[in-house]
């Protein structure tokens, strides 16, 4: 490794003279083992799932994450801002409120076109407003958004940026109402200029810093001076890159005061990854660089006040492909500094499969270093840890990143939908606090943190590569019903936003067999994104499909038999169809107000119900191949998951069905039926079994048909169906239900796609079953929140 402290130079005779002068250069140096530091594990990590979610959808761009990504700021309220990319382009900004311990969201751009984001960054001014800068790969041009209100992300006033060419934009505050840009263009030049707080004359006078930058970072005092640290590319004169710094006071850049503080002359990958100031007042970098053939190591240098102290930090311990093909300099986790001490370091380490977050504390100047697991024995890799800038000691997290599920990222989403679905990347953006343990299920505050976590875990945990398992598929379908009841109930515009996204994606089509109740499950959901939104395009699709069903004589024609008909999946032969199609009828009912959407839900409905369900048993036959069929123990079966859906589908249909419409009451008789004959079957656990008739058979709690039963009994207690006398038994099932979500967000012990009963493992979660504990937890906190209102 080279360690220089020089002025740059334009040509390669400079660095030749210093190679023969014995001048240490990258490639030359000792072993790296001889050169790596001791590092002692003072702290033990956990699953990086146990940490809260900002995003379940998130990057800051792979090559060119900002250090100004996250960055806390404290005045009415004391916050960590964020700005993301989802891998659909949209762009996003959240909080994370330390008092409250309160995730929001705003979707900052939406971005249909698809227009593929180059880089993010914000920045909180001081008098509270925030600025977020974007720049697009190509032509298209940058825009910056600013906050309407100070420390509120709901209202945002977002303009073009009328240069062009302007791309990963970097601000930092100064004094007197100042701002420092930095930015580059297509041609990696770096420029600076200030510009006052209201942020008028954007990117004018600017100043050439420094030309063939493959990346860089900034930092400011807060006060008259900026530092910047440079990834800069000498290739042309073959002296490979080099990472040089540069010091702007008040305004003045003098490129005759860059320094190139390390030279690599094989270009492998020196890269620049972050830069802060030490209570002395002194610049501290961190990097990254291969020193053998995917052998990489993170390196740390400072200015001590008389020269550019460099030492090595850690062994990275592998590589990470940020995509197929990787297209970076860097193939590593990342690192980064903690901007209230510099003794204090983020890195992404490879231990065993994963890559997790570490920090890092030295001192003795990086002599040696205590390490601190963040993460330990993840199931996913977590990568690109950036410092919190601004965090003081008064803020317990000082570090976000991604935790990521899948290599791929950035795929088209309008074209080779399906494909693009199967390898998109399934990233999180984690904070470094630890989801609240839920200790009392039913209080306001628990509820909500466990429904957040199970969605969550849930969305960014990819299902769709396994078989039928597409976005618009059944499986989705209900759990798309239950994070638009969170969603409801808690705001979260990342939530929404996600179902928008897989709309578009599928530019809002069913799949092809439309006949097949399955299939209908997303349409009422988009129906209420319609409602939200009034965009016809979300319903044009879904209605045209709904009008052939009308278009049938079905009247005459349909036909409830499931076994040995070649129409079964033509018509709603099993009860699973229930909560399927019936829904989706009456919320498009809801959005264009014609009747005959509801006339045919309730033909359809009382047909399968006179032909499925049992009234000496209360409840429903999955289909008729079980009129006769008994299980081992002689006991006739109903099938825990197959009711559930009826049970459900009443409460979602009783909802809106109109007071005055001619057979409501029919469909609360059924109703208050099942759910008479549910209480009945509850177990003392809570739960119930997944054989209803037949407990013995698998005595033990299943979760998919006990989170939809927990909900449809939580609906009626709220809406008086049921007796406020069997809330202590709802609440049962809740907290059962509470008790099956590990500290990841995992609701586990659900049985798998099936048709009957069936055995299940701890470890088997599914996405209908949290869609299910979704719409459960929006009832029990209704019902909670009555309860405490009623006077003594």
């Amino acid at each position: 490794m080279r360690l220089l402290g020089q002025k740059i130079e334009t040509h390669s005779l400079f660095f030749t003279l210093l190679a023969g002068m014995g001048v240490l250069l990258l490639g030359t140096a000792p072993t790296l083992a001889q050169r790596l530091p001791k590092a002692v594990v003072k702290e033990q990590g956990v699953s990086s799932e146990a940490y809260q979610s900002i995003s379940f959808n998130a990057s800051y761009n792979w090559n060119t994450s900002s250090s100004t990504n996250a960055i806390f700021h404290q005045g009415k309220y004391n916050r960590t801002y964020m700005t993301w990319v989802d891998n659909y382009g949209d762009i996003h900004v959240g909080t994370y409120d330390y008092q409250t311990k309160e995730i929001s969201s705003s979707t900052l751009f939406d971005n249909v076109e698809n227009i593929p984001v180059e880089s993010t960054s914000i920045l909180v001014k001081k008098d509270g407003k925030l600025l977020v800068f974007a720049s697009f790969k190509g032509e298209e041009k940058s825009i910056v958004a600013q906050s309407v209100t100070s420390e509120n992300i709901k209202d945002w006033v977002i303009k073009d940026i009328a240069q062009n060419d302007v791309k990963n934009i970097q601000a930092v505050n100064l004094n007197d109402n100042q701002i420092a840009l930095c930015w580059q263009n297509q041609n990696n030049d770096v420029y600076y200029s200030t510009v006052n707080a209201k942020g008028e004359e954007l990117f004018n006078n600017k100043i050439l810093v420094q030309s063939g930058v493959e990346n860089y970072k900034v930092i400011s005092n807060g006060s008259t001076s900026v530092h910047m640290v440079m990834s800069i590319n000498n290739h042309k004169n073959e002296s490979g890159n080099n990472l040089s710094y540069l010091k702007i006071e008040e305004g003045k850049v003098n490129t005759d005061q860059i320094e190139v503080v390390l030279q690599d002359q094989n270009g492998k990958g020196l890269w620049a990854w972050d830069i802060a100031i030490s209570t002395e007042g002194n610049p501290v970098m961190v990097y990254s660089n291969e020193v053998e053939e995917k052998k990489y190591i993170y390196g740390r240098v400072q200015w001590n006040g008389k020269k550019w102290d460099n030492r090595l930090v850690s062994d990275v311990k592998g590589d990470f492909a940020y995509g197929e093909i990787s297209v970076t300099l860097f193939q590593v986790g990342g690192i980064s500094i903690d901007k209230t001490s510099t003794n204090e370091l983020y890195l992404s380490v490879k231990r065993g499969e994963h890559f997790e977050i570490e920090k890092l504390n030295t001192t003795n100047q990086g002599k040696s270093w205590r390490v601190h697991q963040i993460t330990s024995n993840s199931t996913k890799d977590n990568v690109l840890p950036l410092a919190v800038n601004g965090a003081g000691l008064q803020v317990p997290s000082h570090v976000v990143w991604l935790q990521n599920s899948n290599d791929y990222f950035g795929v088209n989403r309008l074209e080779d939908t399906n494909e693009w679905f199967l390898k998109r990347a399934y990233t999180a953006l984690k904070i470094d606090e630890l989801t609240p343990e839920i200790t009392n299920p039913l209080a306001a505050d628990q509820i909500k943190a466990v429904m957040h976590d199970v969605a969550d875990w849930q969305m960014v945990t990819p299902r769709y590569n396994k078989g039928m398992l597409t976005a618009t598929n059944w499986h989705y379908g209900a759990m798309y019903v239950g994070v638009r009841a969170m969603y409801e109930q808690f705001g979260g515009e990342r939530y929404k936003d996600e179902l928008v996204n897989i709309g578009q994606a599928y530019n809002w089509q069913l799949m092809n067999d439309i006949f097949h109740a399955d299939r209908l499950a997303v349409v009422d959901n988009w129906a209420w994104l319609y409602s939200l939104d009034n965009d016809p395009y979300m319903i044009d699709k879904s209605q045209w499909a709904l009008d052939i069903h009308l278009a049938q004589n079905y009247k005459k024609l349909t036909d409830v038999r499931f076994k040995k008909s070649a129409y079964k999946h033509h018509w709603w032969t099993w009860c699973d169809a229930l909560f399927m199609a019936p829904p989706s009828f009456v919320q498009m009912w809801k959005v264009t107000g014609e009747t005959k959407y509801l006339d045919y839900m309730n033909e359809q409905w009382w047909k399968t119900s006179d032909y499925l369900y049992s009234p000496e048993d209360s409840l429903f036959f999955r289909d008729d191949r079980f009129f006769e069929k008994r299980s081992d123990n002689g006991k006739k079966i109903f099938w825990s998951r197959g009711n559930g859906w009826v049970a459900s589908a009443l409460a979602r249909i009783l909802t809106d069905l109109p007071k005055d419409y001619p057979t409501r009451d029919k469909f609360v008789k059924q109703y208050k039926e099942m759910a008479a004959m549910l209480l009945k079957l509850q177990d003392e656990d809570g739960m119930w079994r997944v054989s209803l008739h037949d407990p013995e058979y698998l005595d033990l709690g299943e979760t998919s048909g006990s989170a939809f039963f927990t909900y449809a009994l939580a609906w009626g207690v709220n809406n008086g169906l049921v007796d406020k006398k069997y809330q202590p038994n709802v609440e049962k099932a809740w907290i059962a239900l509470c008790n099956n979500v590990n500290r990841d967000g995992q609701l586990g012990y659900v049985q798998q796609v099936a048709g009957d009963p069936y055995p299940f493992k701890a470890n088997e979660s599914h996405v209908y079953a949290a869609g299910a504990f979704l719409l459960a937890g929006k009832e029990i906190l209704s019902m909670e929140n009555q309860t405490t209102k009623v006077p003594n």
